[in-house]
């Protein structure tokens, strides 16, 4: 563990601060202009111990000589079963006299908005057995919330028996841990004023067991009226771990006592026993675990004092304020892998279910057991790990949030409900190596509010810092005003009792991505079923979306490595208003974490594609309208169309009255699978296009589409993807016009011949385990294996040439004849090509892990990856060519040096490729437009620039001013940029409609022109203009060195390796 500023060390006051607990002398923590003053380890109560073991605590006695409160106090001793399973190695010393201290954090400059300022005031988790406010970093700490002009306190309070334990009756009624957090609350009533805090509005916050403890003490009559308003978080009154009844913790606490020895009867030697128990012996790990239902032990119970009536009674009666109140998107991911006796993921379900639910809390527990693990394991999800995800989740906390977020409105209280959705994958430490996934979890919000990392240390991203912004300026906004919503803002809406599932998702994505979608009202009658969808707001436009449609039949079973074949047609109204599952990601890419994000794949059902329709009547296509339809790129391995935000992609190319589709298809190892031969030729993710574009032609008329008007494009290995699908006599007729961007079938990367793309595969198959031989044993075993073992990361390199290891290969039925050829075949049609100015720049210096002291090596490893012994001979003198043009006659400085290494990376991958395509297309009779788009903002990178030595044009960057949405980072365009997103998408749409990108009556764009073949349009803002040099003219070295590769001669124009 360890804070985002764990590194830096306060600066000890020496002078005195004179408080009305007693004068203290704390901590300075500098913030650039601003700094922000701790207190740490003040008294609230008296020691708990002795005749105050098992009682209420007691105020601490103020005091008159200066106190040294540098350092945090030491925590409260833990107990209990939850405390025996999780083994908290090397922590602290804890001490049960001096444990009941706060913390109080307040900033040091005079604020101009409070007299007072607003106090929050947070308790925290560990299943009310483990954990303490000192498990904080002070510094990261106040670097979060205190810098948004509020005071933060932090509070420790008893766990495990020394809280929790119960006799049931009057004798011990338990609840200390309670009673603790209620004293610590009428301390703040009595002494945080003179700490610059006001005491008349006051947030109290928790997450896990402290937010099962916020809830709770909004309901007490001894703690409700402390405090304004709260905030649970992950937890609440509802939670099944939340409270049990008097008689199930006597339950709990008798066998916990005869675990430790007793071996008396009745309440009054069992009370004295636990009281004169040594605090070793409680520490002392026995394997202690209960019968009663529930993980954790010693909790809250129903006492008749702390609670003197049912919670829904007490909820009624309290005074009405606003919550917030919510949990991580994947709560139970947390809990469901962790168990150390893990053995297959339905057997830990099972015990999952049998643990929670026990003769203590339902009637005939094993119907319902069975009825909750069928429910489960039916539910629409493909692997047993995500239902174990799903019932972990659901039984600890996200059904009680829900039903707690229900009460809480039903009874007066304004809610404010949210689904935290947001996680850095390389967060995770340690526990990471055990999740089959990485995804927003328990815990996972709590660094964005204090800057702890729970799991590992927080070392945030550029991302992570702009989240823990947003986190700790809607929490404080709450704090100060009772809403959470930022300036202004009024998306974030109060919770409403019959829409008991809408809720505010917090993440991060395209410029519209804080928008949220509205259900349309009607149901649309398409060929292929009734379906619902979703709609979009522009002003007066509004732009329909159905989201998640399935193509294809789940490419599982025998299907796995095989054609797809169409989904069947449906008569239900299907929902279509989120996007489908990923196709699950694997390669070389994959395995070097090209793209790693948090939603969860899923092999069955990724095959679906996305409708955006224009939702008004066009002026200029009374009947159909035009189609595009996109390939996204990501090297054959990585990315979906659900990473495009919907919202902003609904404001782009739909607003220019045209029809858009985005499609999944199959990618890495279950796109590209091959054996080299007829047993499995490959090319699965291309046909998957190819049904796609069937499905198109044959459905998107009753979505007021025209299917005579298709304009297919892509981006990178989706520009590759379109300019193959354009050759293959399979897939050409389906579409009319195509846009293959910073990609296409001339790319040295675009394809292998398919004995080289079957030897990666055998480089691949041992590291899965394979251990037989030829074709047929090989596919038996790839079909055998699950897609997550199939698509884990295994540490796998290949020996090929080439950037990407998963490609299409020259498989003889997909593509029956060389490339050169089939280009000669097909019908003649309309082309846009073109690069972003400088493609190299995002790859030159990210994605090579080969050791290189200076740039002149780095260009040699980028030069020797391209160009091995399977595609090139005189190996080291076409290196050695390829090195000198690039570095002859310029300065050898690193500056230099590291522009001509980005030069070739870009060259050498997309623009030497590109230009080929435009050549070749024109040769045979399309009309071909070729453009470089070379516009960017400089601030646009997020935690990509980080690791570029410049910023420039580079890959992927116009995708965010033809689909709105940021690639490297959220996309908050500047009203400059607005305008580049208009004019780029009217060049793509005018396209699409008449074959002609040029802006309304300009003739600016020129046709590409074989004779001037370095000539094209080079799209900038704020003018666009013809250029003659492309690239340098380095294109025309690389021309004569791909006449000597052998494998890019096989592909295309059928020589022999």
């Amino acid at each position: 563990m360890g804070g985002h500023l764990s590194h830096l060390k306060p600066e000890q006051h020496s002078n005195v601060f004179v408080a009305s607990c007693g004068p203290v002398r704390g901590n300075l923590y500098r913030h650039g202009e601003k700094s922000v003053d701790g207190f740490l380890g003040i008294p609230y109560a008296k020691p708990p111990i002795g005749e105050l073991r098992f009682r209420k605590p007691v105020m601490a006695d103020v005091w008159s000589k200066p106190r040294d409160c540098f350092e945090y106090g030491p925590r409260c001793p833990s107990s209990g079963m939850f405390y025996e399973k999780i083994d908290l190695k090397n922590q602290d010393v804890p001490d049960e006299a001096n444990c009941l201290t706060l913390n109080v954090f307040r900033p040091r400059w005079q604020s101009k908005e409070y007299i007072k300022r607003p106090v929050m005031v947070f308790i925290h988790g560990g299943g009310f057995e483990l954990c303490a406010s000192r498990d904080y970093c002070d510094y990261s700490l106040t670097g979060t919330l205190p810098l948004k002009d509020v005071l933060v306190v932090t509070i420790n309070y008893r766990l495990g028996a020394l809280a929790f334990f119960s006799t049931g009756d009057e004798t011990c009624p338990g609840n200390f841990g309670l009673w603790d957090q209620t004293l610590a609350l009428k301390w703040v009533q009595k002494h945080i004023a003179s700490f610059g805090g006001d005491s008349n509005n006051v947030t109290i916050f928790g997450q896990s067991a402290g937010g099962v403890s916020v809830d709770l003490l909004s309901l007490s009559p001894h703690s409700r009226d402390l405090f304004h308003k709260f905030v649970p978080m992950s937890g609440s009154a509802h939670v099944p771990f939340a409270i049990r009844t008097a008689r199930n913790q006597l339950n709990v606490s008798l066998e916990y006592a005869l675990n430790k020895g007793f071996t008396g009867s009745g309440s009054i030697e069992l009370f004295e026993f636990m009281k004169n128990l040594p605090v070793e012996k409680l520490l002392e790990r026995t394997g202690f675990e209960h019968s009663a239902s529930g993980m954790v032990s010693f909790g809250p119970n129903l006492d008749g004092d702390f609670f003197p009536k049912p919670l829904e009674e007490l909820r009624s009666e309290a005074s009405k304020k606003p919550v917030m109140i919510g949990m991580a998107e994947h709560e139970g991911l947390l809990f469901a892998f962790t168990d150390p006796h893990f053995t297959t993921a339905d057997e830990v379900l099972k015990k999952k279910i049998a643990a929670e639910f026990k003769e203590d809390v339902v009637d005939n527990p094993a119907k319902v057991r069975q009825d909750i693990f069928e429910y489960y394991m039916n539910f629409n999800r493909e692997s047993d790990e995500k239902k174990l995800v799903a019932y972990t989740g659901d039984s600890i906390f996200n059904a009680g949030v829900i039903l707690a977020a229900k009460s809480l409105a039903t009874h007066g209280n304004n809610v404010f409900f949210y689904v935290f959705g947001y996680c850095n994958p390389d967060g995770f430490g340690p526990i990471g190596g055990i999740l089959p996934f990485k995804v927003p979890t328990h815990c996972t919000e709590l660094r964005y509010i204090v800057g702890e990392g729970v799991y590992s240390k927080f070392e945030p991203s550029e991302t992570d810092l702009k989240m823990l912004e947003y986190m700790t300026t809607t929490f404080s906004n709450f704090a100060k005003y009772g809403n959470p919503n930022i300036s202004g803002s009024t998306k974030w809406k109060s919770y409403i009792v019959n829409d008991n599932h809408k809720h505010f998702h917090i993440t991060m994505g395209g410029y519209l991505s804080h928008l949220e979608a509205e259900p349309l009202p009607d149901i649309l009658a398409a060929s292929c079923g009734p379906i619902k969808g979703n709609s979009y707001r522009h002003g007066d436009k509004t732009v329909n979306g159905y989201l998640g449609i399935p193509y294809a039949q789940p490419p599982i079973g025998p299907l796995r490595f095989a054609k797809p074949l169409p989904a069947d047609d449906w008569t239900d109204t299907r929902d279509c208003t989120q996007y489908g599952p990923r196709c699950p990601p694997s390669g070389f890419g994959n395995e070097k974490g090209l793209l790693v994000l948090p939603d969860v794949p899923d092999e069955a059902t990724c095959l679906s594609l996305n409708v955006f329709v224009p939702g008004w009547e066009s002026k200029e296509y009374k009947d159909k309208r035009p189609v595009m339809v996109y390939v996204h790129g990501g090297g054959f391995e990585v990315s979906s169309s659900r990473e495009f935000c919907a919202y902003s992609m609904s404001s782009t190319l739909p607003l220019k009255d045209v029809i858009l589709v985005t499609m999944n298809y199959r990618l890495g190892i279950l796109g590209f699978f091959t054996t080299g031969d007829d047993v499995c030729p490959g090319n699965w993710g291309l046909w998957d296009q190819t049904l796609a574009l069937k499905w198109v032609q044959k459905h998107i008329a009753s979505f007021g589409g025209d299917p005579n008007n298709v304009t297919l494009f892509g981006q990178s290995a989706g520009g590759a993807c379109v300019d193959l699908l354009t050759l293959s006599p399979h897939s050409r007729d389906l579409f009319q016009k195509i846009v293959p961007m910073s990609g296409s079938a001339l790319c040295e990367f675009a394809m292998r011949p398919a004995k080289l793309q079957a030897g990666v595969f055998d480089d691949m198959l041992p590291r899965l385990g394979f251990t037989g031989s030829g074709s047929k044993e090989k596919l038996e075993f790839m079909r055998s294996l699950s897609w997550e073992k199939l698509t884990g990361k295994t540490g796998f390199t290949y020996k090929q040439s080439g950037w990407m290891s998963m490609t299409p290969n020259y498989d003889g039925d997909f593509f029956p004849k060389p490339l050169d050829e089939l280009r000669k075949d097909a019908s003649k049609r309309i082309m846009m090509t073109g690069i972003a100015g400088n493609e190299g720049i995002l790859f030159a210096f990210t994605q090579l892990s080969e050791p290189h002291s200076n740039y002149s090596e780095l260009l040699k490893n980028w030069i020797a990856l391209d160009y091995k012994q399977d595609n090139m001979d005189n190996l080291e003198s076409v290196r050695k060519e390829i090195f000198d043009y690039y570095t002859k006659d310029i300065p050898k400085d690193e500056d230099t040096m590291m522009r001509r290494t980005a030069e070739y990376v870009g060259d050498s991958l997309f623009h030497t490729g590109q230009l080929a395509t435009a050549e070749s297309a024109a040769k045979y009779g399309d009309d071909v437009w070729f453009y470089k788009f070379d516009y960017c903002n400089p601030d646009g990178f997020g935690v990509v620039k980080d690791a570029l030595p410049y910023v420039a044009p580079t890959h992927g960057i116009e995708l965010r001013y033809l689909f709105g949405d940021g690639i490297f980072s959220k996309f908050e365009p500047t009203e400059e940029e607005l305008k580049m997103l208009d004019r780029f998408t009217t060049m793509f749409a005018n396209f699409a409609k008449y074959g002609n990108p040029n802006e309304t009556g300009s003739s600016k764009w020129e046709k590409y022109d074989p004779s001037r073949p370095g000539r094209h349009f080079r799209i900038s803002y704020p003018d666009c203009e013809m250029v003659d040099e492309y690239c340098g003219g380095n294109w025309k070295f690389l021309e004569e060195i791909r006449k000597k590769n052998k494998c890019f001669q096989a592909n295309v124009y059928g020589k022999k390796l």
